[in-house]
């Protein structure tokens, strides 16, 4: 018996009209994002639209949001949605991203595709249930990833530590956490997979006694990252020195803001004497010294992982 050619047929979206139309050629096993993914990079070609990232964690003041693809266009990025499968759960997600302002504001109007169109009459989904909440966007390496990592390294886009946007986003986090730092160390261990459980978590806080913590993952955009923790500075994030752009650093701070936004309630009692607040004054003191002398910052918070996994010292002050 011949066997039968895929059909093809045009993917159903809400696209601009000057994109080209998707089609997707579909045999018969289960329909994926993956699938959906490669007929739109097919379309794509020669167009001049390019995909500038899959996967894409944004963090809104409300939690997190995960955006299958960032479409280039011109100078605008818009985010895709994809459903494989168009029924009216998808319909209520669409609906709600198309009415979110603050992604909007941020990219453009959300587009979507799908193999048939979204059912119309369908309300959108709430907000809460729409964006992650209570999830750290990270994935722990099997094994330590050696290199440097800080929490801020200067680049040509952003030279000078006490002009850039990441060090605003740094202060409002150690603002938010002051005195709250075991917990929320507790809350990673268990959102980051490390502990099964909180019982767990206080279990491993305890045992590190006042040994410092840092494992390595990937964040979002797959950005390599080092998570720190130490009773004197409390929970922070390093990013790996390649991939230290004015972008991804501010992408990780974000994270970290908003999920210690998320995990501790306002409503929490802070201690503006807690150590690690006590050590972020000392350092934005000591940076602002160091800048009035005409000292060039190149690092803040540097972090060594060696071929074995040790973490080293901070390579300066921070």
């Amino acid at each position: 018996m011949p066997q039968q050619t895929p059909t093809a047929r045009a993917l159903a979206t809400n696209a601009p009209e000057h994109w080209p139309e998707v089609r997707l050629k579909q045999g018969d096993g289960p329909l994926g994002k993956l699938h959906l993914i490669a007929a739109i990079e097919e379309a794509f070609r020669g167009t001049g639209l390019t995909i500038a990232d899959q996967d894409r964690t944004e963090f809104f003041k409300e939690g997190m949001l995960v955006i299958d693809l960032v479409v280039a266009d011109g100078d605008r990025q818009v985010p895709v949605f994809l459903y494989p499968i168009a029924g009216e759960e998808a319909a209520a997600r669409q609906r709600a991203l198309e009415r979110f302002t603050p992604l909007i504001d941020r990219f453009a109007p959300p587009v979507y595709y799908a193999p048939e169109p979204l059912p119309a009459g369908v309300g959108p989904l709430d907000r809460k249930e729409m964006l992650r909440r209570e999830r750290l966007p990270v994935k722990l390496h099997p094994t330590p990833r050696p290199g440097r990592y800080a929490m801020w390294y200067a680049s040509d886009e952003d030279p000078v530590l006490l002009e850039s946007p990441v060090l605003q986003e740094m202060d409002a986090y150690f603002h938010y956490v002051r005195g709250l730092e075991p917990r929320l160390f507790t809350f990673l261990l268990v959102d980051a997979g490390i502990a099964s459980r909180t019982s767990e978590a206080l279990a491993t806080l305890m045992d590190l006694g006042g040994r410092p913590f840092l494992a390595t993952a990937y964040g979002p955009g797959g950005v390599p990252l080092a998570l720190s923790y130490e009773g004197g500075r409390g929970v922070r994030v390093h990013l790996a020195q390649e991939h230290a752009s004015l972008e991804n650093l501010l992408r990780a701070w974000r994270m970290l803001n908003r999920y210690a936004r998320l995990r501790l309630p306002q409503q929490l009692r802070r201690n503006d004497g807690a150590r690690p607040f006590a050590w972020w004054q000392d350092t934005l003191r000591r940076l602002r010294e160091e800048h009035e002398r005409g000292v060039r910052i190149g690092a803040l918070g540097e972090k060594k992982v060696e071929g074995n996994g040790a973490p080293g010292n901070d390579a300066r002050a921070g």
